[in-house]
């Protein structure tokens, strides 16, 4: 007869740890390609959404200040309406003073008597990156959130060439109208659409290059 093996059960292994994954990790990471910032020439208008809202609590004298203003290379706002509110609601009988800049008489904005719940229309030309607009809440109650929204649009600078990341290739992304212009002189000339891409990037950003990656079809579009 044969001699019977014994057959012994495989221990358990957690998932995720360096036990399962024989020791290493093999998941690739990839440093995005920074453009340069000449490159950050398109201008786009969008809402201020999300960037203008900020919030606070008010203190036990029932004072608070909220500051909130655009950030980035060339962010432009422009506010036409500021909104306020507590976590009293309508029951709150505070006041807000609204300044730009400075507060004090010289960047007196606008004045609510409904802390508590207001949107008061403002008239501002321009914002960009520095300025602040301050909501300064008075008589409010001691420990509610209070929270400012600067609402109108505002525009932003976007690259007119822009690496993206598709599935495992990195690409680049260019806006319909340049892609066009790009292609039919590509057409005309006989000439592959990456090579006229790289001749004007050369030429704009000093040096910065396409991906060498770039997808095949590009080139016979």
């Amino acid at each position: 007869m044969p001699p019977r093996r014994m057959i012994r059960p495989v221990p358990a292994i957690p998932s995720g740890t360096w036990r399962a994954a024989a020791g290493r990790f093999a998941k690739p990471v990839r440093n995005p390609r920074s453009l340069p910032v000449e490159a950050f020439t398109r201008v786009q208008r969008s809402m201020i959404g999300g960037n203008g809202i900020g919030g606070s609590v008010i203190s036990g004298a029932g004072t608070a200040t909220v500051a909130v203003g655009p950030q980035g290379y060339g962010t432009r706002w422009y506010p036409n309406q500021l909104a306020v509110a507590t976590q009293s609601g309508q029951g709150d009988a505070s006041t807000v003073t609204f300044y730009l800049d400075v507060i004090g008489p010289g960047g007196f904005l606008a004045q609510s008597y409904a802390g508590g719940g207001d949107q008061p229309g403002v008239a501002v030309p321009e914002m960009q990156a520095g300025d602040l607009v301050y909501a300064v809440w008075s008589g409010g109650h001691a420990g509610d959130w209070c929270q400012l929204t600067v609402i109108g649009p505002m525009d932003v600078l976007i690259p007119l060439w822009h690496d993206v990341h598709m599935q495992s290739a990195t690409t680049v992304q260019i806006d319909h109208d340049a892609y066009e212009a790009v292609r039919r002189a590509a057409f005309a000339a006989r000439e592959p659409i990456r090579r006229l891409v790289n001749n004007a990037l050369r030429e704009k950003y000093a040096g910065f290059l396409v991906d060498e990656t770039l997808a095949d079809a590009t080139d016979q579009a």
